[in-house]
């Protein structure tokens, strides 16, 4: 009887808690409504899911009260290191509640459509990252300086043909909780040693390093801890910002999810930025979905960052 009830519970669906991490700024506030509104719209199953936003110290009162109305918890975290902005993200892994798989994601993401199907309970998943101007002969230096064997496996990036290793973009993480614990631990050491040792390391890897620290780091941190991994396909990391290498025929891609990328001036264009619209990518499909979320933002009430 017990061994049924495991089998029953390993074949359920598994609860998926949301989350995202946000400075108090008033740049912040319409990505994390845009964020939300479109997981309520457009997330089939995921929209149900425990959804929470994490503010760094201090959320503004309207905001927390537009987010309640979606559905949203909101919490205040302390930064994981004021140095080290980007590496505040790592307080989405300290969210508590009830759920098999944590979802942590950057704020400048529109969900287009239910990825429910795309989750494995068992893994961590995140699509490997768009590109990168690192050789292996550079991730091997990087490995070996913390005493890690490099990762086999080897993965394709998105703008352009080339091979890398299991390094992610951290945008879209699917965590399972039963590595939760290990993985932030790891995560956090591997970020503050990375930094302080980049001066141990070419200029490439150092200038590389002061942008993309907390990418590299995870990086490290799931070689280190062995956890399984399987990544996501592009769709469920769609970067709207840059053109994707033609041979992955991105017209006929059907994003699950769109990662817009503001702060590189190709996910907003400067017209649209008052009205927080999302800027078209060219691509058939993928503009199919940018008219969607746009159409939705232009019929609620998503504030501009001149509201504030």
């Amino acid at each position: 009887m017990l061994k049924e009830t495991s089998r029953k519970r390993d074949e359920r669906e598994p609860t998926i808690l949301i989350t995202c991490m946000a400075p108090d700024r008033a740049d912040f506030y319409p990505k994390v409504l845009t964020l939300f509104k479109t997981i309520k719209a457009f997330g089939g199953k995921i929209a149900s899911s425990h959804l929470v936003a994490n503010f760094e110290q201090h959320v503004n009162p309207h905001i927390e009260q537009q987010l309640k109305t979606l559905g949203v918890e909101t919490r205040l975290v302390e930064p994981f290191d004021s140095s080290l902005k980007y590496s505040n993200k790592l307080r989405m892994l300290e969210t508590e509640g009830d759920y098999d798989v944590l979802m942590a994601l950057d704020c400048d993401i529109a969900v287009i459509r239910d990825f429910s199907g795309q989750i494995i309970r068992d893994f961590f998943q995140a699509k490997p990252v768009d590109q990168d101007p690192l050789s292996i002969d550079d991730w091997k230096n990087i490995f070996s300086f913390f005493g890690l064997n490099l990762p086999s496996e080897r993965f394709r990036t998105s703008f352009y043909p080339k091979e890398t290793i299991p390094y992610f973009n951290s945008g879209v993480l699917s965590i399972p909780r039963i590595y939760i614990r290990d993985l932030r631990e790891s995560w956090a050491r591997y970020v503050k040693d990375l930094w302080k040792a980049r001066t141990s390391f070419s200029q490439k890897v150092s200038e590389y390093l002061s942008i993309y620290l907390d990418q590299m780091a995870l990086a490290l941190a799931l070689a280190s801890e062995k956890i399984p991994l399987k990544p996501f396909p592009l769709e469920m990391n769609f970067p709207t910002h840059h053109p994707i290498d033609p041979s992955l025929l991105p017209d006929n891609m059907k994003p699950f999810i769109l990662h817009y990328h503001q702060k590189t001036g190709r996910g907003f264009s400067s017209n649209l930025v008052r009205k927080g619209l999302l800027m078209k990518t060219g691509y058939k499909m993928p503009d199919q979905a940018v008219k969607k979320v746009n159409d939705l933002l232009k019929h609620s009430q998503v504030i501009s960052n001149q509201s504030f």
